[in-house]
């Protein structure tokens, strides 16, 4: 930071880019979103790779990349004393902290930018108990009641704020501030209306890890090629699990109807040749590839999961299944493929969801009022 960075928000997230990650592309959109605003802005962020850069700008955003050991133990104590060492270091250049998710040293950074006299504020995706007992050995009680201690706390959806108030977090102090999509990027496009099912392609956009419940899509479209042989499921994006997931889809005789993409920077221009999406998910905070395959005026067959269920009403802007159950994910996919008049329908219905309560502006809006934007800042 400069004299020209002062007065600014200072974001902590221990994910940032180039991670690719919805988080981090939400927070990447709301970050440059704020920048055109004139909000001078900084993520600190830590430094996964070692050849990404200490610091760089990016689309008007100061990055900052903490090096850390990489070890369980010692992240512990170094990442929280980087961090505070850079706040103090810093102190005269920000009024407003921002940490994204639950961590030790985002729970001891909201405590030192209190005492320094800064505004405080932190968001979680979700439920966060399964990364907190992965990333540290401080109880998650411990943890949020120094959050407790922020001016106020971003809950995705009525799911993470009930979250928050179950770990005693102040109901007044929680704001519900849903993802925003860029409408003018994912829009619906006119289709081919007269493609009959068996030539309509359906897609998944997300990682290939674990619980996202792919395994189950590729037995719900080994069913579904079995009445419609020429419809082609897209994946959209890469992880750890393509190499299984490629030699599921042989074992499934599917290998041909199923497309793996890789990640791709198109998406956008994906969804508008699609017909459906789909959304296997075993669990989900609020899904960013939902949002955006609604905005494309796609009908999304989802699992009935809490932050989804949330999103989708089932019927009206998309179909929801079971969850770990590909009998019935084939049966949602099938209803929509059998059906060009409900696409429609549930595609437009939904498009108009986004537009009118899940835009990037609307989001941006909610944050700029949580960080006093026209008053705080010159």
């Amino acid at each position: 930071m400069d004299s020209a960075n002062r007065s600014g928000v200072v974001i902590y997230s221990e994910n940032f880019y180039p991670a690719i990650g919805g988080a981090e592309l939400q927070l990447r959109r709301l970050a440059g979103q704020l920048v055109r605003r004139g909000i001078p802005i900084t993520v600190v962020t830590l430094q996964t790779r070692n050849e990404l850069p200490r610091r760089e700008t990016l689309d008007g955003i100061t990055i900052f990349r903490l090096p850390y050991p990489r070890r369980r133990l010692l992240d512990s104590i170094v990442v929280p004393l980087r961090l505070a060492s850079f706040l103090l270091d810093h102190a005269r250049d920000f009024r407003v902290l921002h940490v994204q998710g639950i961590s030790l040293s985002g729970a001891l950074a909201t405590i030192l930018a209190r005492v320094l006299g800064k505004r405080t504020y932190f968001a979680v995706m979700g439920s966060e108990d399964q990364y907190i007992r992965a990333s540290t050995r401080v109880p998650k009680a411990i943890l949020f009641r120094f959050y407790a201690h922020a001016h106020g706390a971003v809950a995705l959806n009525g799911q993470t704020r009930h979250y928050l108030i179950e770990n005693r977090i102040p109901m007044g102090r929680i704001r519900i501030v849903p993802y925003g999509v860029d409408t003018a990027q994912f829009k619906p496009s006119a289709r081919k209306s007269h493609r009959d099912a068996n030539g309509l392609t359906a897609v998944y956009v997300g990682r290939l890890v674990p619980g996202k419940g792919l395994s189950y899509l590729l037995q719900a479209w080994a069913q579904v090629v079995t009445r419609y042989p020429s419809a082609t499921l897209l994946l959209v994006g890469d992880g750890p699990l393509r190499r299984e997931l490629e030699e599921q889809a042989e074992s499934l005789n599917v290998q041909s109807r199923v497309r793996f993409l890789g990640a791709r920077q198109d998406v956008h221009l994906i969804l508008q040749e699609a017909d459906l999406a789909i959304s296997p998910s075993l669990s989900e905070g609020l899904s960013n590839s939902i949002l955006e395959a609604m905005a494309s005026g796609l009908p999304v067959v989802a699992t009935r999961i809490p932050g989804t269920a949330e999103l989708i009403e089932d019927g009206r802007t998309g179909i929801l299944v079971q969850p770990a159950d590909s009998e019935d994910l084939a049966r949602g996919i099938l209803s929509l493929l059998a059906d060009a008049d409900m696409r429609r329908r549930l595609g437009a219905q939904a498009a108009e969801v986004v537009r009118s309560r899940y835009s990037l502006s609307q989001m941006v809006d909610s944050f700029c009022a949580l960080f006093g934007c026209d008053s705080t800042f010159p």
